[in-house]
């Protein structure tokens, strides 16, 4: 959804706004958020992966990664809908 909202704002952009900068830093930003989603969100729903910042008594810092067990984790639905999901995003990046 993001990738089609950034493709949209680059086509129809140069309706409303003259600068070519402002389309650029806009359709940039639009395009990282996409990226963010995609990492952060699908995979934590598709993949299980979780990953957080703790503070130890010492005070450095140490990142903690965790994922679902390996019979939960490789159920066929997931290993297809990810296959799916990340087939769609390139076939959606280049047409």
């Amino acid at each position: 959804i993001l990738q089609a909202a950034a493709l949209a704002f680059y086509i129809l952009s140069a309706l409303f706004f003259d600068s070519f900068v402002i389309i650029f830093v806009v359709t940039v930003l639009l395009s990282a958020l996409d990226f963010w989603v995609v990492k952060n969100v699908s995979g934590c729903i598709l993949v299980g992966l979780r990953w957080w910042n703790e503070i130890n008594d010492d005070g450095e810092s140490v990142w903690k990664f965790e994922c679902l067990d390996q019979e939960v984790r490789f159920y066929r639905y997931r290993k297809t809908c990810r296959s799916f999901s990340l087939v769609s995003r390139l076939l959606d990046f280049w047409l």
